[in-house]
């Protein structure tokens, strides 16, 4: 039988896990923006967006 504490960790750790996605989306947008061209851009950023979504 799981425990509630182990359940509560484990939402815990998705939780910062999608906080780290979000944050890196973000990352790679800005870095993109500056060093590639605008379609490698879009592109990556269309990989994370699809990653980010439930």
């Amino acid at each position: 039988m799981v425990a509630f504490r182990d359940v509560e960790n484990l939402c815990s750790s998705v939780h910062a896990l999608s906080n780290i996605y979000e944050r890196r989306a973000t990352t790679v947008d800005l870095d993109d923006a500056k060093s590639d061209s605008d379609e490698e851009a879009v592109v990556d950023a269309g990989i994370f967006d699809a990653a980010a979504e439930p």
